[in-house]
């Protein structure tokens, strides 16, 4: 089966990886240079789900857990602390930039960067593993 997927970021890249068993192809509006992004925090039940499916020590390779978190205001007045010790599996930090070259290295898809994906004719949705 041909699969198409709109977006070659964290979860069209992830989807690649575990439908690579079909002939997939990955449409990407943006080039690779532009998925550039900072951190991000991978929370415990992400972890779990990952763990589930095969992909933990992929995405989190070179991840630093987090012990906590605070959020601020514009002005730099504290919001709020989270202490985030004690969640199993724990919640990590990763890079992005790094997460999504583990991912397209990990890829067999046939990414097409720079090109917008306007929806193959005939159209056959699935969400959810569901028909529409």
């Amino acid at each position: 089966m041909k699969i198409v997927i709109a977006g070659a970021g964290i979860s069209g890249l992830l989807c690649s990886i575990l439908l690579g068993f079909h002939e997939v192809e990955i449409y990407e509006r943006r080039s690779a240079e532009q998925l550039q992004g900072s951190g991000l925090a991978i929370w415990h039940n992400a972890v779990a789900a990952l763990r589930r499916v095969g992909l933990e020590n992929l995405v989190l390779e070179d991840s630093i857990e987090l012990n906590g978190t605070a959020l601020y205001r514009h002005d730099g007045r504290l919001l709020k602390r989270v202490i985030l010790s004690g969640y199993s599996p724990v919640v990590v930090g990763v890079h992005r930039d790094e997460l999504i070259d583990r991912l397209v290295s990990a890829s067999d898809a046939d990414i097409s960067w720079g090109k917008k994906l306007l929806g193959p004719q005939p159209v056959h949705w699935f969400w959810l593993g569901m028909n529409l």
